[in-house]
């Protein structure tokens, strides 16, 4: 019978001795994650919900859009909305508009299919310019359905944001109204 009871001693003896173990070196590497200071806590920059036209709106830390103007043609019995719109390039490097950011419109909801038709200048949106640099008259054109009023949105690049306590969320587009007449 002694037999049993010693190794269960034993094991017991060494199941302690690990927790000991164990306990010894998480309390070590505590101590020297805290010598290391504060924390990091991520930020970026979080853009207005909502913008106006005429207004220079930053929607992301690399791209900041001015709608200078607005327009609606008239084409195949179609009523084309063309939003006119500078683009500045806050990035140090150098960009292209279509891979920096992304302008949508909805009508009643429902999402407006772009139309490249009436653009004056096609090119200048995949034009590659300087950082710091801006382009201006910049053109994207939108189907319009009905008179009610259009839900345009402008989203940056960036596909993640931190909160200003630094918590990371969707990044969201920032939404400008406008009449469609």
């Amino acid at each position: 019978m002694a037999g049993p009871i010693k190794k269960n001693y034993r094991i017991g003896r060494i199941l302690r001795l690990t927790l000991s173990i164990l306990l010894l070196l998480s309390s070590v590497l505590t101590l020297s994650a805290c010598a290391k200071g504060e924390p990091k806590q991520f930020s970026s920059y979080l853009p207005p919900k909502e913008g106006k036209v005429g207004e220079a709106i930053q929607i992301d830390e690399a791209s900041k859009i001015k709608i200078v103007g607005l327009r609606v043609d008239e084409e195949k019995g179609k009523r084309i909305l063309v939003v006119i719109y500078d683009w500045t390039n806050l990035s140090k490097q150098a960009r292209v508009g279509s891979d920096s950011y992304l302008i949508t419109a909805k009508q009643g909801g429902v999402q407006l299919r772009p139309y490249l038709n009436t653009v004056t200048d096609k090119f200048k949106l995949v034009r590659q310019i300087d950082g710091g640099a801006t382009l201006e008259g910049l053109e994207q054109g939108f189907v319009l359905d009905n008179e009610e009023e259009i839900e345009l949105s402008l989203k940056g690049s960036t596909d993640i944001i931190f909160t200003d306590k630094g918590v990371p969320v969707h990044a969201y587009p920032v939404k400008v109204f406008v009449d469609a007449g």
